[in-house]
C-alpha cells in the first residue's frame, strides 16, 4: 500500500509551517497504520523554488526521517526542514517522476490547493492525471480563495503599473475590499462581482485585459490553473483549518465550477511548534531566560507583529500605527518577527525614518533576510514567546486583511499567553466565535486599531491591564491538544485508512487472514 505526500514548501509563510506540521504528522502515522496495511509505504516530495524563478521537485527519504522520529529527535527533522527543506535527506527529481510517483500512488495527501499555481511546468493535463476521479487524495485549502484573487487584483491596482485601467474598475476592486474588511469575508453578491470582474479583466478582449495579460500573464495563467483544480478537488477530500474558510470556498467553487466539495472536512492544522515545546522544555527555558533578562529593565509597552512583509499582511497599517502612536506622545517598542524584512527595503527605512524624526521609540527586527531568523531557530522562537508574556507588558497584532488560519497568532496565544489584536476577518473570526481570541480585542478599520491600541497602551502604562481578561485558558488547553501533529495524526490517519478500507475490497479479508497465520 503506497501512500505519497507532496508538500509545498515554495513560500516562507503559514502554507510551509502547515506543510512541516503534516509531515511531521505523517511520521505518527505511518506507526498508526503500518500494521493495519500490508506492505505500507509512503514517499515524500517536495517542492521548492529555485534561483532561475523556476520549481524544482525532491524525493525525501521518509525512512529516514522516521529513524529520527523513532529516536525522540524532533528538533532535528525540524532543522532540516526549516533550514534545508530536507536536502541531505533527499534527492531531486524530474516533472516525470513526480508525476509517476502521484498518479501511482493508492493515496495521496497534498499539503496545499496552491500546489500546482505558479509552477509552469505543471499543465492542466499534470493536475489531471495527480487530482485523478478515483478521488483517492486530500488536498488542504488554507485561506479563502476568493481573498486571494481580490488581494491579488488590489495589489495590482496598487502599483500604478497598468495605463488603461479605468477609474470605475478601481474602485469596484476597493468598494469589494472595503466590504471585506467590513464584513470579514464576501458574500454570495460580493464573490459574483469579483468573479465577473476577474473574468473581464483576464479573458474578456478589451484595452484593460489585453494589457493585464501582457503585463501580468503569470497571474492569469496560475488563476486559470487555481479554477482547474477548483473543478477537481470534487473529487477528493477537501481539508479546510476553520467552518468559515470551508462555507466560503464552498460557495466560491460552486459559482466557478458549477459543484460543490462532495467530502469537506474542517480540522485544526497540526503546529510542530507544540511537539518542540512538549519535547524540549529545558532548552527552550534557557531561551526564555536570555530574553526576559534582554526584555525585563524596558518597562515600554511592546507590539508584536509577525509576518510576511506584504500589503495583505497588514504590515503598512501596524507601520501607520506606530507612526502614530509616537506622534502622539507615545513611547513604544515595535518589534516585528519575519523571514524577509531586509535592510535597505521600503519598509525599513520608513521605520529608521518614523524613530529618527520623532526622537523616541525603538524597532526591533527579526528576520531570515538579516540573519538573526527567530522562525529558523523556532526553540528561540518559543522561548522569546514565554518571556514576551512574562513581562505582561507586551500584546500582539494581527492586521492581515487575508487569513488562512493564523498559525502564528495561535503561538503568541499558545506559548506566550499574549493578548491577541486581531482584525475581525473570516479565519479570525471563527477563532472568536470558540472562543480561542476574545471578541473584545477586535477591530475591522484601521481606525479601529489604532483607537484599541491607544487604550490598552494606556491600561498597561496605569497597570490596570489584565491579560487573563483575554485569554480562555480552557479553550488554549483545548486547542493545544487538538492541534498537537500527534493527535491530528490519529485522524489523518483514520481518514486514510477509511477511504482504503472503502475502496480496496479485499482489505478487511486480508487483514484477518493475517491475523489468522499470527496466531
Amino acid at each position: 500500500m503506497k501512500i505519497v505526500i507532496l508538500a509545498d514548501h515554495r513560500w516562507n509563510s503559514g502554507a510551509k509551517t502547515y506543510t512541516i506540521s503534516a509531515t511531521l504528522s505523517f511520521l505518527k502515522i505511518y506507526e498508526l497504520l503500518k500494521s493495519r496495511l500490508k506492505d505500507l509505504e509512503i514517499k515524500l516530495y517536495v517542492t521548492t523554488f529555485n534561483g532561475n524563478n523556476g520549481v524544482d521537485y525532491h524525493e525525501v527519504d521518509f525512512n529516514e526521517l522516521y529513524k529520527l522520529y523513532k529516536e525522540g529527535k524532533i528538533k532535528e527533522i525540524l532543522e532540516l526542514a526549516i533550514e534545508q527543506n530536507y536536502n541531505d535527506k533527499s534527492r531531486k527529481i524530474g516533472l516525470d517522476d513526480l508525476l509517476t510517483g502521484l498518479s501511482s500512488s493508492d493515496f495521496k495527501f497534498i499539503s496545499s490547493a496552491g500546489f500546482g499555481i505558479f509552477d509552469r511546468n505543471i499543465t492542466k493535463e499534470n493536475l489531471d492525471r495527480i487530482l485523478s476521479e478515483k478521488g483517492n487524495f486530500v488536498v488542504m485549502v488554507h485561506s479563502d480563495l476568493d481573498g486571494n484573487l481580490l488581494i491579488n487584483l488590489w495589489n495590482i491596482i496598487n502599483r500604478n503599473e497598468l495605463k488603461n485601467i479605468r477609474e470605475e474598475t478601481k474602485r469596484k476592486i476597493y468598494n469589494l475590499l472595503e466590504k471585506r474588511i467590513h464584513k470579514g469575508y464576501l458574500d454570495d453578491e460580493d464573490q459574483k462581482e469579483l468573479i465577473n470582474l476577474a473574468k473581464y479583466l483576464f479573458f474578456e478582449d478589451n484595452e484593460e485585459a489585453r494589457e493585464l495579460r501582457e503585463k501580468y500573464r503569470w497571474l492569469v495563467e496560475a488563476i486559470e490553473k487555481e479554477l482547474h483544480i477548483l473543478d477537481r478537488l470534487k473529487y477528493g477530500i477537501v481539508m479546510f483549518p476553520t467552518d468559515i474558510v470551508r462555507d466560503s470556498n464552498e460557495r466560491y467553487a460552486e459559482k466557478v465550477t458549477g459543484s460543490k466539495f462532495r467530502r469537506a472536512i474542517v480540522l485544526d492544522e497540526p503546529m510542530f511548534m507544540i511537539s518542540l515545546w512538549k519535547n524540549y522544555r529545558y532548552e527552550i527555558k534557557a531561551y526564555k531566560d536570555y530574553y526576559v533578562d534582554s526584555y525585563k529593565e524596558d518597562k515600554r509597552t511592546k507590539l508584536i507583529y509577525n509576518g510576511r512583509i506584504h500589503p495583505e499582511k497588514g504590515i503598512n497599517d501596524v507601520i501607520k500605527l506606530y507612526e502614530d502612536l509616537l506622534k502622539e506622545g507615545k513611547d513604544v517598542m515595535l518589534i516585528i518577527i519575519t523571514p524577509d524584512m531586509r535592510e535597505g527595503s521600503e519598509e525599513y527605512e520608513k521605520l529608521k525614518e518614523i524613530i529618527s524624526k520623532y526622537k523616541r521609540g525603538e524597532v526591533h527586527i527579526y528576520s531570515e533576510q538579516m540573519g538573526n531568523s527567530l522562525y529558523v531557530y523556532p526553540l528561540h522562537l518559543i522561548g522569546f514567546l514565554e518571556a514576551m508574556g512574562e513581562l505582561k507588558n507586551t500584546v500582539y497584532i494581527n492586521a492581515a486583511y487575508i487569513e488562512s488560519y493564523g498559525l502564528a497568532t495561535l503561538e503568541a496565544l499558545i506559548f506566550g499567553k499574549l493578548p491577541i489584536i486581531h482584525r475581525k476577518i473570516s479565519a479570525l473570526q471563527e477563532l472568536e466565535k470558540r472562543g480561542i481570541l476574545s471578541s473584545e480585542l477586535s477591530f475591522k478599520t484601521y481606525e479601529d486599531l489604532y483607537n484599541l491600541v491607544k487604550e490598552v497602551i494606556g491600561k498597561i502604562e496605569s497597570g490596570s491591564f489584565d491579560v487573563n481578561k483575554y485569554i480562555n485558558e480552557e479553550k488554549r488547553k483545548e486547542l493545544i491538544e487538538s492541534a498537537d501533529p500527534e493527535k491530528v495524526a490519529e485522524i489523518y490517519a483514520e481518514i486514510i485508512y477509511n477511504y482504503i478500507r472503502e475502496n480496496y475490497n479485499n482489505l478487511e479479508n486480508q487483514k484477518a487472514q493475517e491475523d489468522n497465520v499470527n496466531s
